[in-house]
């Protein structure tokens, strides 16, 4: 096999690195919590009382309705603060020096998923050991006004670590590689975790309940329907989200339906088009399938995900 070419089921993973998988400084917006009065704080600086919640931009409006519904009963109370902070993301093999440099301050000890209220530049800002591109990487979470600021502050910090201005596209691309499921492609209000592969985030043995505890037990009982996946296209063309799935006849052409790109892109790591699908749960591995590119019928062969995992 080649190396660097996305595994095959029973086969070596790839550890070749991405030409792209240096360091990346990426900013957007995102909601944060509001400020609170002085009580026993949390790991990350904030009062215990707290909660930060960052979600997906375009799923804002939801989850903050959901959040202020729920908090009608109870002593508690949310706000929306999407305008007034912003999210810079550090992101690479190199994050961690750079990080380090911007705030002062040893990084070592940050695990993945946790953070840390530190100063960058003199402002506060929340450090946190996240992101969504497969590699190592850090989140600032910083008000709105020090945003610009911090981004400068960033790029001089990475300037010798080679720190490149990146947009979007190229965290979903990073993003697919890795196999992380976006809203509004591999997850949704109509996705339970068990389609998503995600059912390792439910638990059924923690004590007391949770909202859509009992919807989630029927569908673990059910047994699912779907399954996602990770595709690797035989030629060039990119399979792109919505296109169908197909399986593939003899003699090269398309027939039954069995499901629907969720994303698609170039891998900049395998120089191939490469995709996660959402298809019927009962197409085994090696049934042969297409995608419906533009008209054409694109061969396509099922790989586990992620496509790509970072060394340890």
């Amino acid at each position: 096999m080649r190396r660097g070419a996305p595994r095959r089921r029973g086969g070596p993973r790839s550890r070749r690195r991405s030409p792209r998988r240096r360091a990346g400084c990426r900013a957007s917006d995102r909601p944060a919590a509001p400020r609170a009065g002085r009580r026993r704080r949390s790991s990350a600086g904030l009062a215990s009382h707290r909660y930060l919640l960052v979600v997906n931009a375009i799923n804002t409006r939801v989850v903050y309705e959901a959040i202020r519904t729920r908090c009608a009963d109870y002593a508690a109370w949310a706000a929306d603060r999407t305008n007034e902070r912003a999210i810079i993301a550090v992101q690479g093999p190199s994050a961690a020096p750079i990080v380090e440099a911007l705030t002062g301050t040893g990084l070592t000890r940050l695990r993945y998923y946790t953070a840390a209220l530190l100063d960058i530049d003199g402002r506060p800002a929340v450090v946190a050991r996240t992101g969504y591109t497969g590699e190592d990487g850090f989140e600032l979470l910083v008000h709105a006004e020090d945003a610009v600021r911090t981004w400068e502050a960033a790029l001089v910090a990475g300037r010798r670590h080679g720190l490149t201005p990146t947009g979007l596209a190229c965290r979903d691309t990073l993003r697919i590689e890795a196999g992380m499921p976006l809203y509004g492609a591999e997850i949704g209000r109509d996705v339970t975790p068990f389609y998503a592969g995600l059912g390792r985030v439910v638990s059924f043995v923690k004590p007391g309940d949770f909202v859509g505890r009992a919807a989630l037990a029927e569908a673990h009982k059910s047994g699912v329907t779907r399954r996602l996946v990770g595709l690797v296209a035989s030629g060039q063309r990119i399979p792109r989200a919505g296109q169908q799935v197909v399986t593939l006849t003899d003699d090269g052409h398309g027939a039954d339906p069995v499901g629907l790109i969720t994303s698609g892109a170039p891998s900049p790591t395998f120089k191939r088009p490469i995709a996660m699908a959402s298809i019927r749960a009962g197409t085994g591995d090696s049934i042969r399938l297409a995608v419906q590119v533009r008209g054409t019928t694109e061969p396509v062969e099922i790989v586990p995900l992620p496509f790509y995992r970072r060394p340890r």
